[in-house]
């Protein structure tokens, strides 16, 4: 049966080499900072949508044991490429068998935003499900309203669908999985293009 997501896996499959390189210089330093000083040294963390394993990488460094998903095949394989510290695993974030508590962190940076409102809430709860007690969750979206089909030079000019958030529908999304709120804000785009994204930390207290 074709899934909604199809169409967007394969353009990141096509795009793969090209994308994995533009994003490669601006990962979130602030975010990251923040995020990892919010854990334990050693503690384990899953990075939800890790693409090319940037974001995976650099967790690992400041010493987190790392698990990187993503649905893209040729993502995921440039990804294992780079480093064989970090176990890069093709793994819809909607269909998470990881055990309950399993994880000390969950990096969910620009992932959820290819996810339709309704499959985006329900695999919150899954975060909140794999997550230990006291757990820390980072989500970030695009600002804005509805769903958009986007054709853009960071895609090399094939479409991907996005769904837009305000801030408060992103942060009710978390709490009604049952997330606290620790920080939320909106930061501008690193990739010199008019957009903003709402950045949320959060932190599992059950």
């Amino acid at each position: 049966m074709k899934d909604y997501l199809d169409e967007t896996i394969k353009t990141y499959n096509e795009i793969a080499d090209d994308y994995a390189q533009n994003i490669e210089p601006y990962p979130n330093i602030n975010e990251l900072d923040k995020f990892s000083s919010m854990l334990s040294k050693n503690s384990a963390v899953l990075d939800v949508g890790c693409a090319a394993g940037r974001d995976s990488i650099i967790l690992q460094k400041k010493g987190f044991k790392v698990t990187g998903i993503d649905l893209s095949e040729k993502l995921i394989n440039l990804a294992n490429a780079k480093t064989g510290k970090i176990k890069f695993i093709k793994i819809d974030m909607r269909k998470l068998s990881f055990s309950k508590n399993y994880f000390d962190g969950i990096w969910a940076n620009a992932s959820i935003i290819h996810l339709n409102y309704n499959d985006a809430s329900l695999t919150v709860k899954k975060f909140f499900r794999v997550l230990k007690n006291k757990g820390i969750l980072y989500i970030s979206v695009k600002k804005g309203k509805g769903k958009t089909e986007v054709v853009e030079k960071l895609s090399l000019g094939k479409k991907r669908v996005f769904y837009f958030y305000e801030e408060t529908q992103l942060k009710k999304l978390i709490q009604d999985a049952g997330f606290n709120i620790v920080e939320a804000y909106v930061r501008n785009s690193k990739l010199k293009r008019k957009l903003n994204w709402i950045c949320v930390f959060a932190q599992k207290n059950k």
